[in-house]
C-alpha cells in the first residue's frame, strides 16, 4: 500500500492543500518559517494516531490570522492509495465488482481528538462504490453508518476492511518531530519495535542490544558513519536500580560517555531514523520535520546519503535547506507559501535551472571534498554502489559523483573536452579558496587521451581498463538475472555464454577492427553486446541505468572481483 496523493483541509494554517502528489521515494516540503510545512506532516501523523484536530496541538481556537475555526470546521484528511494485487481482490470480493486500477481514495474527519471515517471510493470500478459517513474511532471496534439520524452497524466485511486499511497505515507511519526535547532514561522492558514517535527509544535500543545483535551493530555503524566524532553509543543501565536504561554516546575526544539527551537533539533524531531503516518493516512512511535544524551540513548530507540506499520506504521531509532541495535523487519538491494567513501548495518542476542545464547541482560543488566526473547517468548511479562494496561508501561530503552532460556525443569528441579544460579548472578554483580535487573517470575508447591529459593534467584523467563501463557487466549469470527480472525471460546461462563468445568474434563490434589491449572482452563495445543479447530474445534496447543496476547488483552480490578494478583505479585519488 503506497501513498500517492494527500489533501489536508481546515488544519492550522492549511485551509485546503488540494491534492499533493507524493513520490514513492522522497518528498521535500519547503518554504519559509511558519508557511505550514510542519503542519502538513503533523496532520498526516495525527490522523492515524486518532487525533486529527486542533485541540491539544495549537493550544486553543485558532480563529485569527485567516486560520479556520476548527471548533466548528472539522479537519479533513484525504489520501489516494495504490493497493497491491491481494488488496484489490479483497475489495472486489466485498463490493462484488471488478476494478480497472488499484487505486482507492479514503477520507477522515478530525474533530475533538477523534478520527471519523468519512468516505471511501474505489477508482475505476465497473459500478461506483461509495460508503457514506460513519463513526470510526482508532481504539474502538464500532463502525456505524449515519442514515437519517439512525445508526446501524455496517457489514462485518466492510468494517474489517476499513479497520485493516487504517491499522496498516497507522503501523507504517513514523513521525520524527522538530521538538528539541529528548526523553530521559526509561525502564527496561521488551519493546521489539518503536511506536510512531519513538517515545521508548532507550528501552528499544536495549532490546536490540540483547536480542538482535546484528541489527544493533548495523545501527551503531551507521550512526558513527554520520557522526565521525562519535566512537560508540550504547544503552547502559544506570543507578542502583538496574531496571533503568539510558543511551550513552562516547565521543572520541572524551573519556566519559554522555547521555544522548545532553548531546543535542540532532543525535536523537538521526538515531530514530537509523533504527527505522534497519528495522524489519518494509514500506514505511517516514515523516521528518526539519532535519537540517539540528545538524551540521556534513551530517545532514550524510543522512540523505543513508536514506538514498533505502528506497523501499516513502520519506516526507520538511526543510528550507538547499542541501536537501538540491540532493541528487528522484523526488517531489512542494513549495508552500502563505497568502492572507493560509498555506498555498505548489509543486516545483525545476530547481536551479542554470546548473541543471549542464548537469551539475550547486550542492554537489559547494559541499564536496572530492569530485569524480563520469560520462553518464549509468556511471553516476552505479559507481557509488561499486565503491561502497569495496569500503568506499559515499557518506557526507567525502566525494561526489557528477554526470557530464552529453554522454557519447559531445564528451567523446576530444575538441569538446579540450575546449572546456580551462572552464573546469577555473570552476574548481573559484568555488573554494582551496581548489577541490577532481578527476574524470572515462571509458577507454577512440579518443586521443594524450592531448586531453596534457590539457587537464595526468592526475585528473583516469581511464577504465576496458573500452566501456558495460564491458565490466558481461557476465552470463548476471545477464540471465536481468532478463528474468525485466522481461520475465528464462534463458539458459550456457546459451548466454555462447552468445557472448559469438559477439567476441564479430568484427563489427570492435572499432575499426583494432584491439587496444589484445583482450577481446576488454576491447569490444560492451554496450552493443548487451544490446544484441537482449534483441536476440525481445525487440527492446539495452537501457543503461535500469538494466545496468540489476547487473551491478548481481555481480557485487555474487562475483564482486569482476568490478574491483574500477574501485582500485579510484583508490589513489580517494586516499589522497
Amino acid at each position: 500500500m503506497i501513498l500517492e496523493k494527500v489533501r489536508i483541509q481546515n488544519f492550522k494554517s492549511i485551509q485546503d492543500s488540494d491534492f499533493v502528489d507524493i513520490h514513492s521515494f522522497l518528498n521535500i516540503i519547503t518554504g519559509i518559517n511558519n508557511a505550514g510545512k510542519s503542519a502538513f506532516i503533523e496532520a498526516i501523523y495525527l490522523c492515524f494516531s486518532g487525533h486529527l484536530n486542533y485541540q491539544g496541538i495549537s493550544g486553543g481556537n485558532n480563529g485569527t490570522d485567516g486560520i479556520r475555526n476548527l471548533a466548528t470546521s472539522p479537519a479533513i484528511f484525504e489520501f489516494i492509495l495504490q493497493i497491491n494485487h491481494e488488496e484489490q481482490k479483497k475489495f472486489e470480493d466485498i463490493f462484488k465488482s471488478t476494478f480497472a486500477s488499484r487505486k482507492i481514495k479514503i477520507s477522515f474527519l478530525g474533530f475533538e481528538g477523534i478520527s471519523y471515517f468519512n468516505d471511501l471510493s474505489v477508482f475505476d470500478a465497473v459500478t461506483p462504490v461509495n460508503i457514506n459517513p460513519m463513526y470510526f474511532k482508532d481504539n474502538d471496534n464500532h463502525f456505524r453508518v449515519n442514515i437519517g439520524g439512525n445508526l446501524s452497524t455496517v457489514d462485518d466485511k466492510i468494517k474489517n476492511l476499513l479497520e485493516s486499511i487504517f491499522n496498516e497505515l497507522k503501523a507504517k507511519i513514523y513521525y520524527i518531530s522538530g521538538e528539541r526535547r529528548v526523553p530521559t532514561h526509561q525502564s527496561i522492558m521488551s519493546i521489539p519495535r518503536l511506536d510512531a514517535t519513538a517515545t521508548q527509544l532507550h528501552t528499544h535500543m536495549m532490546f536490540l542490544l540483547t536480542n538482535k545483535q546484528k541489527t544493533y551493530n548495523r545501527i551503531v555503524e551507521s550512526f558513527v558513519a554520520i557522526f565521525p566524532e562519535v566512537e560508540n553509543l550504547s544503552p547502559e543501565m544506570i543507578g542502583i536500580n538496574t531496571q533503568v536504561t539510558n543511551i550513552q554516546i562516547k565521543f572520541k575526544d572524551l573519556t566519559e560517555t554522555i547521555p544522548i539527551q545532553k548531546c543535542g537533539s540532532g543525535f536523537y533524531h538521526v538515531l530514530i531514523l537509523i533504527i527505522l531503516l534497519n528495522s524489519e518493516s518494509n514500506g514505511l512512511i517516514i515523516l521528518f520535520d526539519e532535519p537540517n535544524s539540528f545538524l551540521h551540513p556534513s551530517a545532514e548530507k550524510a543522512v540523505y546519503d543513508t536514506i538514498s540506499t533505502q528506497t523501499g520506504h516513502q520519506y516526507i521531509f520538511t526543510t528550507h535547506s538547499p542541501i536537501l532541495i538540491n540532493y541528487p535523487a528522484e523526488k517531489n519538491i512542494i513549495l508552500i507559501k502563505k497568502q492572507q494567513g493560509c498555506s498555498i501548495f505548489n509543486k516545483l518542476e525545476q530547481v536551479g535551472p542554470a546548473l541543471d542545464e549542464i548537469g551539475i547541482r550547486n550542492s554537489d560543488f559547494a559541499f564536496a571534498n572530492k569530485i569524480i566526473f563520469v560520462e553518464g547517468k549509468t556511471e553516476r548511479e552505479l559507481l557509488p554502489k561499486i565503491l561502497a562494496a569495496f569500503g568506499r561508501k559515499q557518506i557526507g561530503y567525502n566525494y561526489s559523483v557528477i554526470e557530464l552532460r552529453g554522454t557519447g556525443d559531445e564528451w567523446r569528441r576530444k575538441q569538446y573536452m579540450i575546449a572546456n579544460a580551462s572552464v573546469f579548472q577555473d570552476l574548481m578554483k573559484t568555488i573554494s579558496s582551496n581548489p577541490i580535487p577532481y578527476v574524470f573517470l572515462l571509458d577507454r575508447d577512440e579518443r586521443n587521451y594524450q592531448e586531453i591529459s596534457e590539457k587537464y593534467g595526468k592526475d585528473h584523467i583516469i581511464l577504465l581498463g576496458k573500452r566501456e563501463f558495460e564491458n565490466y557487466l558481461l557476465n552470463a549469470e548476471a545477464i540471465h538475472e536481468m532478463l528474468k527480472q525485466v522481461f520475465n525471460l528464462e534463458v539458459n546461462v550456457n546459451e548466454l555464454n555462447e552468445l557472448i563468445q559469438d559477439c567476441l568474434k564479430n568484427p563489427y563490434l570492435f572499432p575499426s577492427g583494432i584491439l587496444q589491449t589484445g583482450n577481446p572482452i576488454n576491447d569490444i563495445r560492451g554496450s552493443e553486446v548487451l544490446d544484441a543479447i537482449i534483441k536476440k530474445y525481445i525487440n527492446y534496447d539495452y537501457a543503461k541505468p535500469s538494466h545496468g543496476s540489476i547487473l551491478v547488483n548481481w555481480i557485487l552480490s555474487n562475483h564482486p572481483i569482476q568490478l574491483k578494478e574500477i574501485s582500485d583505479l579510484l583508490e589513489p585519488f580517494l586516499n589522497e
